[in-house]
């Protein structure tokens, strides 16, 4: 139960400080000597809203230093963590690789998460989304020359070659622990994350199936977008944790508060304000969702941001949990590809549409909401489609209405070339 102040006139709730009780004395005295003196007591509780208005600026610059001093606590444990990692069994410190900087990256921003300094996870997110698409371009010639030795390791079942090419080229942050085949056929990789703690373990069906996600892995744009997923996932999954922590202490303490509600009588007024707190911090987070997504897509249309804000649609690259990724490039070859029938022989072969195909996975790496093939195919299809009704009822070419969308700050010289309106109606 929370008390209440009856003090000069005025009630508040709970026990008031000193400061209250000097403003509240203050204020009573103003009002004596405003009926002489109007502008002595003018100049008082001015004085007064002063007083107030540098309390408050004074707590929330304590508020702000606190975090400044825990984020500098934390860097400072990660660095030491840090040097302490590059010392070897013999006692001395090797130079850092690039490999090392983008692990401590990883361990910050999964620590920062931990720790519920968002803004501060997502700049080192960003960071890692740089250096892990650096590594993936740079590893290119050795990963297609080791995916070779580790097929041919997984065909005979040597599984701790899968997992060193695993852990060598794929910057997700996670560690895979060891391989092993199930009763059914099935094959079960069992991992950690970057915290060391065990994570929910990837499945495939068979070998084949175990072969063709190993394949996949070739690709630099399908690695990248696979990796990182991956990553926000952790960190999704932490931020997650935290949140459903708060909301079992919430609702614990909202609990206590009704049942002390009801013995003082006051339920039904305290009910209606928490349930109003609720919607306010049910809005709050609505646009905290939509913020985060367009820091990491800025070009969301209206639609998708209403999507996001009510749930409907996830952020980019955190899509349904229960939603595989899959990517098998025989599949999109035969979807943008044609089907060629040799006369003599009569044997089919797909003339490949190299162009339409990267196309795609330039897409599909600017929209990692989509894990599966099959939606992402769908909706790059859609949205083709109807680009293509677009250019022609306005007669402008495909490639001006991309360049357009992408660039809309170049509205005017769309208009001086196109027509009148034409820019607001593309972007329509």
């Amino acid at each position: 139960m929370q008390g209440i102040t009856d003090f000069m006139g005025k009630r508040t709730a709970g026990t008031m400080s000193q400061a209250q009780v000097d403003n509240s004395k203050m204020l009573a005295m103003a009002d004596v000597i405003g009926k002489n003196d109007p502008m002595s007591a003018l100049r008082i509780k001015r004085e007064v809203r002063e007083g107030d208005y540098q309390a408050a600026r004074q707590a929330r610059e304590q508020k702000t230093w606190a975090k400044e001093d825990a984020v500098e606590a934390l860097d400072t444990k990660l660095g030491q963590e840090f040097d302490a990692s590059l010392v070897g069994e013999d006692g001395k410190k090797r130079a850092p690789t690039a490999d090392d900087y983008m692990k401590a990256n990883q361990q910050r921003a999964y620590a920062y998460a931990a720790a519920g300094h968002m803004k501060e996870a997502q700049s080192a997110f960003k960071e890692n989304l740089a250096s892990a698409y650096t590594k993936i371009q740079m590893d290119g010639a050795e990963r297609k020359q080791a995916l070779g030795p580790a097929m041919a390791a997984l065909s005979s079942g040597d599984y701790g070659a899968v997992a060193d090419f695993y852990n060598r080229f794929v910057p997700s942050g996670a560690k895979v622990t060891g391989i092993e085949a199930g009763k059914d056929g099935g094959l079960v990789m069992q991992r950690t994350g970057i915290d060391g703690q065990p994570m929910s373990p990837l499945h495939a069906k068979d070998k084949r199936e175990a072969m063709a996600m190993l394949q996949s892995l070739e690709n630099p744009s399908a690695l990248y977008q696979y990796s990182q997923d991956e990553f926000s996932n952790q960190l999704k999954l932490k931020q997650d944790a935290r949140a459903d922590h708060a909301d079992k202490r919430a609702d614990a303490q909202l609990e206590l508060s009704r049942r002390a509600d009801a013995r003082a009588g006051a339920a039904a007024g305290r009910a209606a304000s928490n349930d109003s707190r609720e919607r306010s911090e049910k809005q709050q987070r609505a646009e905290a969702r939509v913020q985060l997504a367009l820091e990491q897509n800025p070009k969301l249309s209206d639609a998708q941001k209403n999507a996001i804000r009510y749930g409907v649609m996830d952020l980019p690259g955190q899509a349904d949990k229960g939603e595989k990724h899959t990517y098998n490039p025989v599949e999109i070859q035969k979807s943008f590809g044609e089907v060629v029938s040799d006369p003599l022989s009569g044997k089919e072969s797909i003339k490949r549409n190299a162009a339409k195909e990267q196309k795609f996975i330039d897409w599909w790496a600017d929209n990692p909401q989509f894990k599966s093939q099959d939606r992402a195919l769908q909706e790059f299809n859609r949205t083709d489609s109807k680009q293509r009704r677009a250019s022609t009822s306005l007669g402008v070419p495909i490639g001006a209405l991309e360049y357009l969308k992408a660039n809309p700050d170049q509205a005017a010289n769309f208009d001086r070339k196109y027509g009148e309106g034409a820019a607001a109606r593309a972007l329509k």
